[in-house]
């Protein structure tokens, strides 16, 4: 309660915890363990984790006693006598002595230190070494605190023995020849040390300086210099700063204390001037709470140092503590003695009192801090204004109690109302608070008990509400019951009321426990103990219980049954909180019963106006209060057989229609506050209906279905569900015909716009038709069931478009779900009409289907409602069909519902596990039995009745223990295993850790069977295999599986090598890895490439060679890992490592700073190759042509194609075409082949290729270059001739054309004069006539001459070395004038041709086009002016450094070289070779005369 709530519960004796296991001790048991574990500190005091488990060990041991801490009296002496022991010893080590007071201040914890300090040793002999050891410690050493802490108490007992503290002091000189300092400065100078230090320290020397103050020689001596002292720092201390407050809270604190111990006498010179202190520094209104709450305190002690000491004789005292002193007061003139109020001392005369003026400061002083705005000043304040006022005259106490009741007005804070309720509790707890005030003091208590003040979309005053409980509770206790008789009645409703219709749990409990208090010594309030019995102290805990079921049962009693009523109606239905305000609907709708005609007559009259007002919260509580009120009284009347028209007037029941319409002219269904109204309304439309409100054909309806239709599209789900609610009652009452059909004009209408709105683009509006649709009557579905599932099936299907829109999938399957529960079943029937074999078929195909929905979002697993909808339909339907025609349950479908449910049973999320598991109970435990569900025997013995009926299905301790028996069943092992994968390799500590043992637990079951083991990893690498491009299992799959290998689940398969499990499990790890860019499926997968290495030679070297390549990977975090996993795998596994090479492989690994480069680290992992015997990873460069897509890939030289199309073993050099493009036999290529196409005696070329060309790639020198090369080139100017030409001695005297100009690449000399106008070009193979280029030359000058067969009648013959067919291009066919033609129709009229090997045309390039220079070269336009490379290189500003090609277009592509012609163009068997078609390179090695002699005639 507020203070209130710690505090008033405490004293009312009803604290909830007051039943707590700490009750439950009869004596102290540990002491011999505590004693052994303070003996042990010498022992463990040098190792930190044994000291920690000590002290953990001591702290849990005292803790049991916090409830109970007298228990530990009797045993105080010997536990602090053996702690002391430590901590006295000089030779103890300091470690030791701060831990042993560490001890002692846990049990000064629990017991309390005024306890304490009363078994503290106190000699004389004990002053000086305790003094000496205070004076040792460090106050900032904030490690040692407790020891400081204990010291301090030590010394506050200590320094109060009987002798003068001068008698102690030492007169010799040191050896300074100083003068010792006296005893008692040096205490009070350790007291000032403390004070400012922010620990417990603090309080501790303000206690002990407080004390030792008081002493006859310190006070005589030190008080006075030491309050100067005081207030000097008090005024000098900096409030803005941290360490400022530090010291002036403990000053506070000493002097609060010091004025609490001290004698009147002795202080009373001093208190004024502090007070005036306390005001200059401006304390009182600080913004720190603890130097005001000290400031409040020592304002209270000063009060009582002004005034004497006295028990009031005027005070009110009901009886005595003593119960004989009170059997003496039951004689006649005791009891007239009480009644006059003078129950205690004799009256000593006003003249006796002698008030100071500086009482008006401090009671004002205390008002204000009734105030403040924090509790525990206002709970100060209050205990001061009871303590001070109980020494006031009577006229004066009534004064007090005026300014109290000053402070309950509405222009207080909530904080006044508070502190004046806590003020009033303290005066009446003290009798200070006459019977005569009473008549001014309840209706304030009252007030405070209903003070809730709204603020924004909130409200304040729990606090207050909980401290008027507590007045009331002090009343209880307080007066006689004749005293308070008058009131009883007032007190008793609105405690009943606050106990039950409160929002908060505190104030409703604070509240019963008010009740309980004057029921049991009031004796007077209405049926007390039966409401007692009822609405006790825990039974107000529940809010929702309160207000449906104990407002009914506390109803029936008619004193209250009003006043609850009411205060529903003029309270709560205008709370801020829409919950109370649905709640007190509900609970107005359960009270109808109890006061029938009240409603009726009074309630609903006055409700319709507020129906319609300003006030949104009250407009909104009053049309659900009308609502639920209608409807119970139309049930009233219909238990008599008669219409609720009866219980209503003409008016109400006009008024009832208008509010709908009254509502949509204002237009409060629009903004803010037109949410709550639509959820009024739909919840009114459906309760008028229900209660056959008579409005049939009435414009009226047409409204409410205009209203009930938009609200099914709104986007607040609240307000879809309110008018899917209605849309029942709604249809049956007001569209239902004399027959019971429904209107056939408004069911086609509204079906079929329901329907459309399912196919709705927008989610919200599918959802709310969805569930509108579900909750269709039963006669409106007639004709229309087959439509109606069809759409909700549509709905419920996962679509690419709508993948997200998991919650229209959920309500469309709640739909299906309602639908097969609302129509009629009937095997033979229409499926129009009745749910047939048919439907029900297609109802279990959506939801198996929608099983395998786990659709991701920002939210999570929102596939999981979908899941979870699909099982409730399970079972609904199931359960029905089961009941009445279990024929149409097929074997399959029973099959596949119980595999799903199982599956579902063994995933990560609680909240569908426990859904999945109480479904999968239900279904097997159904009554009447359901048929064909596999192996039922089995089943129900896992899975008896007895044990599934208290089974916690969210548990994963208790689910996945039954569940894992599964996997013993054939049927069930694949699902059990795929839920299973889920959860072991999970995220979630526990749940990993459960799931897992009770996986392993089977396994072990099965470890020495291969035939079950077997079967399990065929069947566990099945759903691996199945879900690979799934993250959501493979990832969970990949860590599992490394469980299983670290648990040697796997053994069995080590020992075969002939086993495939292995093989198998590599092979698909490496594609579900295959092109990943998950970091964490990575790293997973490390794991179990780790776990393969003890198998067989060729899985560990191919597992290696993944971790390898895992080692360069371009991920920093994927390297450490794998390095991290190899270390531990190659210290597990030593058969791995050569002996020789172990600890350097070790030291690699362990050494390498994985974050380094590529450049860096690919060296380091070579090496590790070359230990463990492995090929080192290659680097493979993908040439990707933006020309033709992703799906046509060409070589450039000796880059790798990519591996999405040759695959990742492929490699492919210089020429070569892909086996995709052209077959799997054919394979041509100018120049070098890999190892990989033509075996370790690569670069068998031909030609050898210029370092020119390839950059910082060597010469490579030519294998046996041919005769016809030699003969061929002898006249040929080369540029930079290679090697090999100089060493066949071919090119040695051939002067060079300049280098800047063009590159020779062997094949092909190019003449000066090409760049010229005059172009010739000198092609090597072939001439070329000087009028190549112009319009008349067609001379085919090359290889091969193309029949007019091939061509047909309009033959073009190509001038190199392709022909062209005019089938190829169409009749308007260019002809090429050099290696390849380009069709008109491709390149336009304005065609362009280049002069060399390639034709751009003009739209390309512009009509400008530059005509390139060399062989392959792109136009100036594309690459700038200043760019000329030859043959092989593209432009570097095209195309960057992975060398990509853009050509003519996307249609069209050509090799950089002489083949390779694009297969959108030429179709996939089209290549010709450079040296005949079809013929290749071996061929033509194997005729090398036939070969050399076409040579030898065409260079002539």
């Amino acid at each position: 309660m507020g203070v209130g709530s710690g505090d008033a519960d405490t004293k009312m004796g009803d604290s909830e915890d007051g039943c707590g296991k700490g009750s439950t001790h009869e004596d102290f048991k540990e002491l011999d363990e505590l004693r052994a574990l303070v003996s042990g500190l010498q022992n463990v005091y040098k190792d930190q984790i044994a000291l920690e488990m000590s002290c953990e060990r001591m702290t849990f041991i005292v803790d049991q006693y916090q409830e109970q801490p007298h228990l530990i009296d009797p045993h105080l002496d010997v536990l602090i006598s053996d702690i002391l022991s430590l901590a006295w010893n000089p030779k103890s080590p300091a470690k030791v002595m701060h831990e042993s007071f560490r001890y002692l201040y846990l049990i000064t914890k629990v017991r309390g230190y005024k306890i304490v300090v009363r078994h503290l040793p106190h000699e004389v002999a004990d002053l000086e070494p305790v003094l000496q050891m205070l004076t040792n410690q460090d106050p900032y050493d904030f490690g040692t605190w407790e020891t400081r802490y204990m010291l301090l108490l030590w010394m506050s007992m200590v320094c109060m023995i009987p002798f003068d503290m001068s008698r102690l002091d030492s007169h010799a000189k040191s050896n300074a020849g100083e003068v010792k300092e006296p005893i008692m400065d040096r205490i009070i100078n350790i007291g000032k040390l403390y004070l400012p230090v922010a620990d417990k320290s603090q309080d501790a020397a303000a206690y002990m300086l407080s004390h030792f103050l008081t002493r006859p020689d310190v006070k005589s001596q030190r008080l006075e210099e030491t309050l100067d002292w005081a207030l000097v720092t008090l005024s000098k201390a900096d409030y803005t700063t941290m360490q400022g407050m530090t010291h002036a809270s403990g000053i506070l604190r000493m002097l609060a204390l010091l004025f609490k111990q001290g004698k009147r006498e002795d202080l009373l010179s001093s208190a004024p001037t502090i007070l005036h202190a306390i005001d200059e520094c401006k304390l009182m209104i600080s913004t720190s709470t603890v130097l005001t709450k000290l400031s409040v305190k020592l304002v209270q002690r000063l009060g009582l140092i002004f005034l004497k000491y006295r028990v009031a004789a005027w005070r009110y005292q009901r009886g005595s503590r003593s119960l004989a002193e009170n059997l003496k007061s039951l004689n006649p003139a005791s009891q007239i003695l009480m009644s006059n109020g003078s129950g205690g001392m004799a009256d000593d005369g006003e003249e006796e009192y002698d008030i100071p003026d500086e009482i008006e400061d401090v009671i004002e002083q205390l008002l204000i801090g009734l105030k403040n705005y924090d509790t525990v000043v206002r709970w100060s304040a209050a205990k001061g204004i009871g303590r001070i006022t109980g020494r006031l005259p009577k006229e004066l106490a009534d004064d007090v109690v005026g300014s109290v009741l000053e402070l309950f007005t509405l222009q207080e804070s909530d904080g006044a109302w508070h502190g004046g309720c806590l003020a009033l509790a303290e005066l009446g707890r003290r009798g200070l608070l006459l019977p005569d005030r009473l008549s001014d003091v309840v209706p304030v208590v009252l007030r405070a008990l209903a003070y809730d003040e709204r603020k924004g979309n909130f409200s304040v005053g729990a606090h207050v509400r909980d401290a008027a409980c507590y007045v009331c509770w002090a009343f209880a206790r307080a007066y006689d019951p004749k005293e308070i008789t008058h009131h009883v009645k007032s007190i008793a409703n609105a405690l009943v009321t606050v106990s039950i219709f409160d929002r908060e749990i505190n104030v409703r409990r604070a509240a019963a426990a008010a009740f309980q208090e004057n029921v049991g010594r009031q004796g007077t309030f209405p049926h007390g103990i039966d409401i007692l019995t009822t609405a006790d102290y825990f039974a107000v805990g529940n809010r929702t219980t309160c207000y449906l079921n104990l407002s009914v049962f506390v109803a029936h009693f008619e004193e209250y049954t009003t006043f609850l009523i009411d205060h529903l109606v003029n309270v709560k239905i205008s709370h801020w909180d829409s919950d109370i305000r649905e709640l007190s609907a509900l609970a107005l709708h359960k009270l109808t019963s109890t006061a029938t005609d009240y409603m009726a007559n009074e309630i609903v009259p006055a409700l319709l106006p507020k129906t319609t007002g300003l006030d949104l919260f009250l407009r909104h509580g009053s049309i659900l209060a009308v609502a639920e009120i209608v409807h119970a009284l139309a049930k009233i009347a219909a238990d008599k057989g008669e219409p609720v028209t009866k219980l209503l007037d003409t008016k109400t029941v006009s008024g009832l229609k208008d509010i709908a319409k009254t509502l949509y002219d204002g237009k409060l269904f629009r903004g803010l506050g037109g949410e709550l109204m639509r959820k009024a309304v739909s919840s009114l439309i459906e309760k008028l209906s229900l209660s056959k409100m008579p409005y049939h054909k009435d414009p009226v309806i047409d409204l409410w279905q205009e209203l009930i239709d938009d609200c099914l599209a709104h986007r607040e789900p609240e307000i879809r569900t309110a008018a899917a609610s209605a849309i029942s009652a709604f249809f049956t009452e007001y569209y239902t015909q004399a027959g019971g059909g429904a209107d056939p004009a408004k069911q086609e209408k509204i079906i079929e716009k329901y329907l459309m709105q399912l196919r709705s683009t927008v989610e919200t509006t599918r959802r709310g038709y969805a569930l509108a649709i579900g909750a269709l009557p039963k006669f409106m579905l007639e004709g229309k069931l087959k439509p109606v599932l069809a759409s909700l099936i549509q709905t419920a299907t996962v679509t690419v478009k709508q993948e997200k829109w998991a919650e229209s999938r959920r309500d469309a399957l709640k739909a299906i779900t309602s639908v097969s529960c609302t129509v009629d079943v009937d095997p033979e029937g229409s499926g129009n009409h009745v749910l047939n074999t048919d439907n029900v078929a297609d109802i279990y195909q959506i939801f198996i289907t929608v099983m395998s929905d786990y659709t991701l979002d920002s939210r999570g697993d929102v596939g999981a409602w979908v899941r979870e909808a699909a099982m409730t339909g399970f079972q609904t339907l199931t359960s029905r069909l089961a009941q009445s025609h279990p024929a149409l349950l097929q074997p399959s479908v029973i099959k596949a519902i119980f595999c799903n449910l199982v599956q579902q049973a063994c995933e990560k999320i609680d909240r569908t596990r426990a859904h999945a598991g109480g479904v999968f109970s239900t279904l097997l435990h159904h009554s009447p039995p359901v048929p064909h569900i596999p192996h039922r025997e089995e089943l129900e013995k896992l899975f008896p009745s007895e044990k599934v009926a208290f089974m916690n299905w969210a548990a994963p301790a208790e689910t996945f223990p039954s569940f894992t028996r599964l996997l013993a069943l054939d049927t069930y092992m694949y699902h059990v295993l795929l839920g299973l994968i889920v959860s072991v390799g999970g995220m979630t500590e526990s749940l990993v850790k459960t799931s897992s043992q009770a996986l392993f637990e089977y396994l072990r079951t099965v470890a020495k069977d291969k035939q079950k083991l077997m079967i399990f990893s065929d069947t566990l690498l099945q759903v691996f295999v199945d879900y690979k491009d799934s993250d959501r299992v493979a990832v969970p799959a990949f860590k599992m599986f490394d469980q299983l290998f670290s648990r040697g689940c796997f053994d069995l398969f080590i020992e075969d090598p002939y086993d495939s499990f292995g093989e198998n499990l590599l092979k698909c790890s490496k594609e579900v890895i295959f092109k990943s860019g998950n970091p964490q499926k990575l790293m997973a997968s490390a794991d179990v490439f780790c776990g393969l290495l003890p198998l067989n030679e060729d899985i560990r070297k191919k597992a290696l060679f993944q971790l390898m390549v895992f080692l360069c990977h371009r991920f920093p975090r994927v390297r450490k890992t794998t390095a991290s996993k190899l270390y531990e795998a190659f210290i597990t596994y030593d058969e791995v490592v050569p002996e020789e090479h172990n600890e350097e492989v070790l030291t690699i690994l362990s050494e390498t700073n994985w974050d380094e480069s590529y450049e860096v680290l690919r060296p380091i992992r070579n090496r590790l190759c070359d230990i463990l015997n492995i090929p080192k990873p290659a680097i493979k460069f993908a040439v990707y042509s933006v020309m033709c897509g992703p799906s046509y890939m060409m070589c450039q030289c000796q880059f790798a194609v990519c591996s999405a199309m040759c695959g990742p073993s492929y490699m492919m050099c210089q020429f070569a075409v892909c086996s995709v493009m052209c077959g799997p036999s054919y394979m041509m290529c100018q120049f070098a082949v890999c190892s990989v196409m033509c075996g370790p005696s690569c670069m068998m070329c031909q030609f050898a290729v210029c370092s020119a060309m390839f950059g910082s790639f060597p010469h490579v020198s030519c294998v046996d270059p041919p005769a016809w090369c030699v003969s061929l080139l002898s006249a040929v100017s080369c540029v930079d001739p290679p090697a090999w030409c100089v060493s066949v001695s071919l090119l040695s005297a051939v002067p060079c054309v300049d280098p800047s100009h063009m590159m020779c690449q062997c094949q092909f000399a190019v003449c000066s004069a090409m760049c010229g106008p005059s172009y010739v070009m000198c092609q090597c193979l072939f001439a070329v006539c000087s009028v190549m280029c112009g319009p008349s030359c067609m001379v085919c000058q090359c290889e091969f001459a193309v029949c007019s067969v091939m061509c047909g009648p309009s033959y073009m013959m190509c001038q190199c070395q392709f022909a062209v067919c005019s089938a190829m291009f169409g009749s308007s066919c260019m002809v090429c004038q050099c290696q390849f033609a380009v069709c008109s129709v491709m390149c336009g009229p304005s065609y362009m041709m280049c002069q060399c090997q390639f034709a751009v045309c003009s739209a390309m390039f512009g009509s400008s086009c530059m005509v390139c220079q060399c062989q392959f070269a792109v136009c100036s336009v594309m690459c700038g002016p200043s760019y000329m490379m030859c043959q092989f290189a593209v432009c570097n500003v095209m195309c960057g450094p992975s060398y990509m090609i853009v050509m003519c277009g996307p249609s069209y592509v050509m090799c950089q070289c002489e083949f390779a012609v694009c297969i959108v163009m030429c179709g996939p068997s089209c290549m010709v070779c450079q040296y005949g078609p079809a013929m290749s390179i071996s061929q033509f090695s194997r005729d090398s005369d036939s070969f050399r002699n076409i040579m030898n005639q065409e260079s002539q």
